[in-house]
């Protein structure tokens, strides 16, 4: 998505594709699976990233629509108070309750604040009883997308990184909740984690690729850039299939495959007649 509103019309048309991977899931395991969203929706997020995860969560809300045995619920997070101490997460949709279609009439009217201290805001959800746990016939994945490190004021850096790694795992240990963290930026620079180029060879070794992983595990801890909606759903596909094998090689091929696709819709072919066409076509390949 290119900067500027939120494109109403690329939201009604997410999900093309996306729901054939989703029932990959359903039919190929045989399970019930319910997954929870969790948006960072702090002041970093604003733009690219803050759109991108609207379409990200518009696209699965539709796509789980179609397959039976499938389920969704949808939180963003952001601090507000006094210095931005204190932090706030809202449920936003339930698709036992909700369309997606009113999910994305809604989202362009949130906006993005402040911080976000997600060790906090998930402990205290895990306690309100929000999570919905494993069990012997369901799957639950916790999906959490945000673009930096957990943090508030009198809450940072070290201290933050590692509660939220506990977080993590007594949410994988205590509820059987299988916990995927996507990092969403466009490119690694020295801005955002203080290294120089030639530092950087790959995701997982960079300094904030290494932070990430600490949190969310090192197999299980992806980047992704803004609209790379497929590659997302099929890392969540790829991770639901192999309980948890190592896909971050397979995941970044998945990036390159979507560049020519991003070149071509950032010249606005998504405009042109028959791009409906083919994206049903893309749909029933996936089959």
């Amino acid at each position: 998505l290119r900067a500027g509103k939120i494109d109403m019309k690329r939201l009604s048309h997410a999900g093309y594709g996306i729901d054939s991977i989703f029932y990959t899931i359903s039919t190929t395991s045989s399970r019930k699976a319910h997954f929870h969203i969790s948006l960072d929706a702090s002041n970093s997020m604003a733009g690219d990233r803050w759109k991108a995860a609207c379409m990200v969560s518009v696209a699965i809300a539709k796509a789980l629509e179609t397959v039976e045995g499938l389920s969704c619920e949808i939180s963003v997070r952001c601090t507000t108070g006094k210095h931005a101490a204190t932090p706030v997460a809202y449920k936003i949709f339930d698709s036992k309750v909700n369309r997606a279609h009113q999910l994305a009439g809604y989202l362009p009217s949130i906006s993005t604040y402040n911080m976000t201290p997600e060790g906090l805001c998930f402990e205290t959800m895990m306690k309100l009883g929000v999570f919905k746990a494993g069990t012997a016939d369901t799957d639950s994945y916790l999906i959490n997308l945000s673009d930096g490190a957990p943090g508030c004021h009198g809450y940072y850096k070290d201290r933050a990184v590692a509660h939220t790694s506990k977080v993590v795992a007594q949410l994988r240990e205590k509820l059987k909740i299988k916990v995927i963290g996507f990092f969403c930026d466009r490119i690694l620079n020295k801005e955002r984690d203080g290294s120089t180029p030639k530092e950087i060879q790959t995701w997982n070794q960079s300094p904030i690729g290494i932070q990430f992983a600490s949190m969310y595990g090192a197999n299980t801890s992806f980047l992704v850039e803004p609209d790379s909606i497929m590659n997302i759903a099929k890392a969540i596909n790829k991770i639901a299939l192999t309980k948890y094998t190592n896909s971050i090689e397979e995941y970044q091929e998945l990036l390159e495959d979507s560049k020519m696709l991003l070149h071509l819709e950032g010249a606005g072919v998504d405009n042109w007649e028959g791009y409906g066409d083919a994206m049903e076509s893309l749909a029933a390949d996936s089959d």
